[in-house]
């Protein structure tokens, strides 16, 4: 009888029970296995994205190479930036043959629509912006120069404030604006002593040019020194008066080609890119990443360092080596690696 049983139980499948048992092994090991894939994939993502940036800064050393300094990071106003200069170095020399260099306001206009792999972190997404109503949409991307350590005195104002864009990456420099007139050695974050990082930002309203800088500018060492960091691309939202939203990730566009290290990785302060009424808050991931607009001349200019990668973001060092910077780092010490000639 035993044997009959043995042979109809095998004959006729699992029981209930151990049906049942079977199933919720199985969804054991699925929950058990599905944050380590999640994890994998972070990891690959963050992963592509340190090589891309190693990329960019290569391909900002074979710039130096063959000009025998480093690109703009932006020429003032709607001028070039970084990211148009290096594209030949980046395989996309035909993309900047249609480029037209020279004309502030018109050097982008091949650019629209166009995905720059390299410029792109895998974390991210695909988005676009319209910042002029009148214009197609731009892409968005990740990778941005640095301009130095601090937030910088409201620009837009031809007679008050015209020199303050032009000593941005010239160090040391006190602004005079009350609030920026202590060291940034200081324990109180709202503070800084500004000093430049590796990309000059030109001048405005005619004032007197930054000439881009050498590598042997940079005295604080090229591996001391943070080059190229990571953006969160912003997400453009539209409203009823205006084309307004978030511009952070769109690199032709000299505003939001650089960050500073005036506030440290993924800071729940906002960030204050310009005072045009294009980033004011109306975004799609401000509550992730806040974005306000800067108004009136009391206001500073600043946007840091930003990503989704678990826990801090990748930089590219002016000797191209890539690092991750933890969230938790000290705002010092982020300071101090974002400035190129300070010695702090």
């Amino acid at each position: 009888m035993k044997t009959n049983n043995c042979f109809k139980k095998i004959c006729f499948g699992f029981t209930l029970v151990e049906l049942l048992v079977v199933i919720a092994i199985i969804g054991i090991l699925i929950a058990l296995l599905l944050p380590a894939v999640q994890a994998a994939r972070a990891a690959a993502r963050r992963m592509s994205c340190s090589s891309n940036l190693k990329n960019v800064a290569l391909a900002s050393h074979n710039f130096h190479d063959a000009n025998k300094r480093l690109p703009y990071g932006a020429n003032g106003d709607l001028s070039p930036t970084w990211a148009m200069y290096i594209l030949p170095f980046i395989e996309q020399e035909a993309l900047y043959t249609n480029l037209n260099m020279g004309a502030a306001g018109t050097s982008s206009a091949a650019l629209r629509g166009v995905r720059i792999k390299v410029y792109t972190c895998p974390a991210d997404g695909d988005y676009n912006s319209t910042w002029d109503t009148t214009l197609p949409a731009f892409k968005h991307h990740n990778y941005v120069c640095c301009a130095g350590n601090a937030a910088i005195v409201n620009c837009n104002n031809s007679s008050a404030s015209s020199g303050q864009w032009n000593r941005w990456a010239s160090i040391p420099i006190t602004l005079t604006m009350a609030a920026e007139t202590t060291s940034y050695n200081s324990n109180n974050k709202t503070v800084a002593f500004a000093k430049g990082g590796m990309f000059s930002m030109g001048a405005r309203y005619g004032g007197t040019k930054i000439e881009p800088f050498k590598f042997s500018d940079i005295t604080d060492g090229l591996s001391n020194t943070i080059e190229f960091s990571e953006l969160a691309q912003g997400q453009w939202q539209s409203n009823s008066t205006a084309a307004r939203g978030d511009l952070r990730g769109l690199v032709w566009l000299s505003y939001y080609a650089y960050f500073t290290g005036f506030i440290t990785p993924n800071d729940t302060d906002a960030d204050r890119p310009d005072n045009f009424n294009y980033s004011n808050g109306n975004s799609l991931i401000n509550a992730k990443f806040p974005i306000l607009s800067s108004t009136g001349f009391d206001q500073q200019l600043r946007v840091g360092s930003r990503s989704y990668h678990n826990g801090g973001v990748n930089s590219a060092f002016g000797d191209a080596a890539v690092k991750f910077t933890n969230n938790s780092v000290d705002f010092r010490v982020w300071r101090a690696a974002t400035s190129s000639r300070g010695k702090d």
